[in-house]
């Protein structure tokens, strides 16, 4: 049995194919991704901000909802973001004068949520053209691998 002989590759045209590492277009997919999983987080706790704007304390005693915020943490050794925490909000309750409500306090005073639709609409289109930038660099990231996949063929 004979051995066939495998001329080595050589780049066309003169042309030199630089080599990329495949861990870095990985870790590019990795921190887009978690990125998208940060912000995925960020706007379900702000759509419950949405959902509870209108919540009063059940009793003169107790609280209503209070505003929740996504705390990120950045992994400076993998580039990834992650959430670190949901926090309360400790800005004060809005006070609103209810005396025929049951949970109004001995001055008919009923205690409402500290949810600002305003920041919280902000905090949405935030959230969202981050989510959006995210999407867009693994976009690019995945087209990179597909173009070098295309290279490799020549």
């Amino acid at each position: 049995m004979t051995q066939m002989m495998v001329p080595p590759l050589t780049p066309r045209y003169g042309t030199h194919i630089p080599r990329v590492q495949p861990d870095i277009l990985l870790r590019a997919k990795k921190t887009a991704a978690s990125g998208m999983d940060a912000q995925t987080m960020r706007l379900q706790v702000i759509s419950e901000n949405l959902a509870n704007i209108h919540t009063t304390a059940p009793d003169p005693e107790s609280d209503p909802y209070r505003r929740r915020m996504v705390v990120f943490v950045h992994d400076k050794a993998t580039g990834q973001v992650h959430v670190s925490k949901i926090i309360k909000d400790p800005s004060d309750f809005r006070r609103e004068h209810s005396p025929m409500n049951p949970a109004a306090d001995e001055k008919g005073f009923v205690k409402l949520t500290n949810v600002d639709p305003l920041t919280e609409v902000v905090d949405l289109r935030q959230a969202n053209q981050s989510f959006s930038a995210c999407l867009k660099a693994y976009e690019a990231s995945t087209d990179l691998d597909r173009k070098i996949v295309d290279l490799l063929r020549i």
